[in-house]
């Protein structure tokens, strides 16, 4: 079902245009399906889609259907990607995005929404951009307060993220200014210009501060820096691990992955670096670095990474578990003498206890002068990684 209303001359991320609203599509396709989507926005954002977005998100489409239903794991589980699955069968609406971008104004309504008035529809509004679709410019501010409300008034399950980015998606940050003005504009015009843009980048750093978006300080840097028609997009493994975009389904669901062991830990240390956000700015050097036992739990560098706001010099230190689970999932997952296991999607690597967790210690010894990261499970693959490559197979 197709849901569509006219727009309005409405504020875009850059540009005034008269738009056509966005479709609001329910009838689920393969990549909606595989994204564990049940609605999914298509084109422009324009005024008047949060109304038609809430109608069909707080219909609560599982209620009253129990276990013994005949179509009980088409309704409930809605025959989901596992991969996507986070294990709990919410009864919540998963909304797809493929818009380019528009209206700025409508998209904070919708993001408003998202945080206060979503606990209607239990669960949340978690988000996605599946197989082939982009989001971008107003669009990234939808999909970036994608959540799920696992405890309701329960802080600590409240505020935890909840969008998807998949492999061959594509999103763009674009700095969420008003309209700029064209042509020969007076002092007072050009004053209300520069005031409105400084309002747009306080409401979203604070939308940030409170959780209300998902992101790092790094990707509000580089929303900000992306002013119309600049993108900043996340194109790699380095770019989503900085930004904090959760990327899924991937071939690692499938074993489709077997790096050596140096490849491994080079990856997930350097990939480390790029995820501890302010506590440090760390550098590592272009050569392979080369590990060896660190204690009895853990492997890592002599050194390798430089700190550029101290000047401290850090090495890598890996749990040793890391590498020997993940090498033996792969395994399992490609069906490597289990037949039964071969070529089958399996949950997501975060379920098996084996996303790995990094230290960086001091190579002089100070006090509380450790950082910790604990990563994704793309991290397995080398920051410079497109994107593109972890694609898991068409279903």
């Amino acid at each position: 079902m197709i849901f569509r209303a006219l727009g309005v001359l409405g504020v875009v991320c850059g540009v005034a245009t008269a738009s056509v609203a966005a479709d609001i599509e329910t009838d689920m396709t393969e990549p909606m399906r595989e994204m564990g989507c049940t609605v999914r926005l298509t084109g422009e954002i324009a005024e008047g889609d949060l109304d038609r977005l809430r109608s069909v998100l707080q219909q609560n489409f599982g209620e009253g259907i129990l276990p013994d239903h005949p179509d009980f794991r088409e309704i409930v589980f809605r025959n989901l990607s596992p991969a996507v699955d986070y294990g709990d069968f919410f009864f919540t609406h998963r909304l797809c995005l493929n818009s380019p971008g528009g209206s700025v104004a409508e998209a904070k309504k919708i993001v408003q929404y998202m945080r206060a008035d979503a606990r209607a529809a239990l669960g949340g509004v978690p988000t996605a951009v599946a197989r082939g679709d982009r989001c971008e410019g107003a669009c990234a501010l939808v999909f970036l307060a994608g959540r799920f409300l696992r405890f309701e008034n329960t802080p600590a399950y409240e505020n935890r993220p909840n969008a998807l980015l998949h492999p061959e998606g594509v999103l763009g940050l674009q700095a969420p200014l008003p309209v700029r003005p064209e042509g020969s504009v007076d002092d007072s015009q050009l004053a209300a210009w520069v005031q409105g843009a400084a309002d747009s980048v306080a409401w979203l750093t604070q939308a940030v501060a409170e959780k209300t978006l998902f992101l790092t300080s790094d990707g509000v840097a580089q929303m900000i820096g992306a002013v119309a028609p600049g993108m900043a997009r996340v194109e790699t493994v380095g770019d989503a691990v900085r930004w904090g975009i959760e990327v899924e389904p991937t071939q690692l669901s499938f074993g489709g992955y077997d790096p050596d062991r140096e490849t491994f830990l080079n990856a997930v240390c350097r990939n480390a670096a790029l995820g501890l956000g302010d506590a440090a700015d760390l550098e590592a050097g272009p050569e392979s670095m080369t590990f060896e036992a660190a204690g009895e739990d853990h492997v890592g560098t002599t050194g390798g990474f430089v700190d550029a706001l101290s000047g401290r010099e850090y090495s890598c230190l890996v749990e040793t578990f890391s590498w020997q689970d993940f090498s033996s999932l792969m395994d399992m997952r490609a069906g490597e003498g289990n037949p039964h296991t071969r070529g089958l999607e399996l949950t997501r690597l975060r379920y098996a206890g084996t996303a790995p967790r990094v230290i960086f210690r001091a190579v002089d010894p100070c006090q509380d002068c450790d950082l910790m990261a604990e990563l994704p499970d793309i991290a397995a693959y080398p920051p410079d990684t497109p994107l593109a490559v972890l694609s898991p197979p068409v279903n």
